[in-house]
């Protein structure tokens, strides 16, 4: 038996054949033989709904991880106490 899922990975710029996996998520396959006629696609369409929000919640969570990387080390290049043109001395 099989089933969906879907993968949040990072790709570099430069090397888009190399993928890091971040999250990865599982719609499990309905069985076919307990779906009801008259709810079989309101059921499948609340699973997919709880699993959509996953998704995004993990993907604003990557996203939040990466802007605050840059945001850091910019900050660090901005007050560094090392000599140059962008440090304390």
């Amino acid at each position: 038996m099989s089933h969906l899922r879907v993968i949040i990975c990072r790709v570099d710029e430069g090397r888009e054949e190399q993928m890091t996996e971040l999250a990865s998520f599982d719609l499990l396959e309905p069985k076919v033989s307990e779906l009801q006629a008259g709810k079989a696609l309101d059921e499948m369409e609340v699973t997919t709904a709880k699993v959509g929000h996953q998704v995004l919640r993990e993907l604003f969570k990557a996203q939040w991880q990466e802007v605050d990387q840059a945001l850091v080390k910019q900050y660090r290049q901005d007050f560094s106490p090392c000599g140059g043109e962008s440090g304390w001395l």
